[in-house]
């Protein structure tokens, strides 16, 4: 195996040599073939912690069923093992995707997309560290020219390396969000509006296009884009926590609640009794809990039951 293939993959080979392996794997198969299988274990690597988290996740829904549903154990375990099956499909689709464009000199690019229930962790080329929370997928240039934009789909955390003359750029649902060296959290899935939330340095967010429209955020504030316009607010939550596998939520809605677990695990939820998402909860979860457990135990606070149609895969949640 060339050995600039090690080096790429440990974040060692310098930029120059970095885009001759490229164009080099552009034109020869095999080594193409080579580098995307190291890139692969790589981003497997990175899942941070994803056979944990989606054991005990498993483990959760496993045991509500057998409590809910004795006689139905065969068939719950049949579909357990296709769940298990689909969970490993999952873990395969958190790899590194690499776009080759051949010789004629135009950049390529990777992306990482990451299983629901996942999340995974993953140093960009100059140095910049991104962790992308779960069903998000982030696509990024193999290495950066004079500007550093990358595109998200979904939430990311991302800790900018310093480098004033190339301004990094996160693209996100039709907003930018331009830094230096800073950290900020974007939570941009398809379903919910775009928030932008600070937690070091400086950012700033406008929409694409528009750059005279936007907001500069200092640290602790969020601004949300939902179409309208840009609102900046205080930021009220743990932002950061999910990246370490830990769910927060301070004088919460149900229904935002819901709405993230939703996206989080890929289970649809929904409340038979509206009133339930109308009250609000505070609280932290380890994502390894698993869904069903951290739903079992807002129940207790809020007094409301929990029912799991397998053939839907939805839960539904009543009084």
């Amino acid at each position: 195996m060339d050995i600039r293939i090690i080096r790429y993959a440990n974040g060692e080979l310098p930029a120059q040599e970095k885009e001759s392996l490229l164009r080099d794997a552009g034109a020869d198969p095999l080594l193409r073939q080579q580098l995307m299988e190291v890139l692969n274990v790589s981003a497997l690597a990175a899942l941070h912690p994803a056979a944990a988290d989606g054991n005990a996740g498993r483990e959760s829904l496993r045991q509500f069923r057998q409590a809910r549903t004795k006689e139905r154990r065969l068939a719950a375990r049949r579909s357990l093992l296709k769940y298990a099956a689909g969970f490993v499909l999952g873990l395969l689709a958190a790899t590194a995707v690499v776009y080759f464009n051949g010789r004629d000199g135009r950049t390529t690019y990777q992306e990482l997309s990451v299983p629901y229930g996942q999340r995974a962790r993953i140093t960009l080329p100059d140095g910049s560290k991104a962790w992308v929370n779960s069903g998000s997928t982030l696509r990024y240039p193999s290495a950066f020219g004079s500007k550093r934009l990358v595109e998200l789909r979904g939430e990311g955390l991302f800790e900018v390396a310093k480098d004033h003359r190339h301004p990094f750029i996160l693209s996100s649902k039709g907003v930018l969000v331009r830094a230096l060296g800073t950290r900020f959290n974007v939570y941009g899935y398809d379903s919910r509006p775009l928030t932008v939330s600070l937690l070091e340095g400086a950012v700033k967010v406008y929409p694409r296009a528009r750059e005279r429209e936007g907001v500069v955020l200092l640290p602790g504030q969020q601004v949300v884009a939902d179409g309208r316009g840009l609102t900046v607010s205080p930021i009220n939550q743990d932002v950061s926590s999910w990246q370490d596998g830990v769910l927060s939520f301070h004088a919460t809605e149900m229904g935002d609640i819901v709405q993230k677990l939703q996206l989080y695990y890929g289970v649809k939820i929904t409340a038979a009794s509206p009133d339930i998402l109308t009250k609000s909860y505070t609280g932290k979860f380890r994502q390894q809990d698993g869904l069903v457990e951290i739903l079992r135990l807002i129940s207790k606070v809020h007094h409301f039951k929990i029912s799991w149609n397998e053939k839907k895969n939805e839960i539904i949640l009543y009084h």
